[in-house]
Parts: structure tokens; sequence; C-alpha cells
């Protein structure tokens, strides 16, 4: 799979348009499109960004998730996961796995005042299962001073880091803090499936409601973007 094939999936699996891609990177969705086609290439200055977007390494942007051992999980974070749940992983696959680690780390040693640094070594270390250790590099994330990534950016990884420590109010103030014209909307899911989760049906109806709008307003195909929060508005009403 080339780097133009590796950008489209990627994308597709975040649930964003090429113009919500180009709005994030600052650039144009024509540009975006010019690289899925093949006919430019990202600017390398571009790649570390990029690569944040998708949650995986720059390599993964060339090598893509089909040299993955666990092809299915489309991201660096949930392929550790993979590794750390399967019962018959090898002794390799662990060893790959602490290597990870190990460069996200020595990143955030190297730049300790990048905020891409620890936000990546916290989503290593999550994936690992370590969700103490990945808090501590998210709140390093949340504090340094980064003129290239607002600390808003940081707000759904914090969020999802406290649902998984059972912090559910702190998660919800998090997601909360992320601007209502934000291109990405994964931060509303979480916030409805958590809803959910605590039996607050109300509150998890509305929020699945918010994000049909949303899709509509920003002109998804609504017949198949609409599929899943409509199943979920009426499993939560049946339960």
């Amino acid at each position: 799979m080339t780097m133009n094939e590796n950008i489209k999936t990627l994308r597709l699996q975040k649930r964003l348009s090429q113009e919500a891609l180009g709005e994030l990177l600052g650039v144009t969705a024509q540009a975006v499109s010019k690289w899925e086609q093949g006919l430019t290439s990202p600017d390398i200055s571009l790649l570390p960004m990029l690569a944040d977007c998708f949650g995986v390494t720059i390599d993964s942007l060339f090598q893509g998730v089909s040299k993955r051992k666990y092809p299915g999980y489309g991201t660096d974070r949930m392929e550790l996961y993979a590794i750390y749940e399967d019962e018959n992983g090898t002794d390799e696959d662990f060893r790959r796995a602490e290597e990870a680690i190990a460069e996200s780390k020595q990143w955030c040693e190297e730049e300790p005042n990048a905020r891409w640094a620890h936000v990546y070594h916290s989503q290593a270390l999550e994936g690992a299962g370590r969700l103490e250790e990945a808090w501590k590099e998210i709140e390093i994330a949340l504090t340094v001073q980064d003129e290239e990534l607002g600390a808003e950016w940081v707000s759904e990884d914090a969020g999802d880091l406290c649902a998984k420590l059972g912090r559910y109010e702190e998660a919800i103030s998090y997601w909360d803090k992320i601007s209502k014209d934000s291109t990405s909307i994964s931060h509303l899911f979480s916030k409805a499936e958590l809803y959910a989760s605590m039996w607050e049906k109300e509150k998890a109806i509305k929020q699945f409601e918010e994000i049909l709008a949303w899709l509509e307003e920003h002109g998804y195909n609504m017949e198949l973007e609409s599929v899943y929060p409509m199943q979920r508005i009426e499993a939560i009403k049946k339960s």
C-alpha cells in the first residue's frame, strides 16, 4: 500500500472529510485530494502532525496497516492493545511493543516541550494498559507551552483516559472543552457511549441527536452516516 492510499485509508477510519483533515493541517481540501491521488506528497514538515492526527507513527504513513500483524486495528495504539490482549502473542510481538514505548519515551526526553511527544507516549502506554503512567504524560501535554499544538488538541485523549480510569465527570469536562467548531466528532461518540454506560439515557440520546445534527450540517451522506447513531438511539430507548 502506497503513502497516498494510506492517507485515504487512515482518514476514512478517523471519519474525517478531506476538508476537515486539511483544516487540522493548515492546508486545503484540494491539497489532501492530490495526496490521496498520488499527484503530490505532503511536505515533510507536516508528517509529524499528519501521523498524530491518525494516531500512528510516521513510518506507518509509508508502510500502512497492511504490514501489521493485526491489520484490523487501524492505529499503533490499537495494535498495542491487540498485542497485549492476545494470549498467543509471541516474545517478538512484546519486544516490538516495548520498543515502541521506549522510542516514544526517548522522544519526550529529547523534546520535553513538544506536546506531540507526550501525547504519543501516552498513547503507547495506554495501549500497553499502563493507564496511570499514560495519564502523567497527558498532564504534561496539557501544561507545556507549545505554539504548534494547542492544549485543546489534548482534551480528547485526556477525556478518553479519564473514562478508562473511571473518572467519568472529569472525562466529560475534558470533552466539553473541545470547540463546537472542531472538524472531528469522535469525542461526541465517546461522550454519548459513556452516558449510555452510566444509564443516563436522556443525555445519551441527546448526544447522539447532536451527532446527527452535526453530520447533516457538515454535508455527510445521512443515508450512510446516520445508521449507527439511529441504531444506538433506538437501542438506548429499549434498554
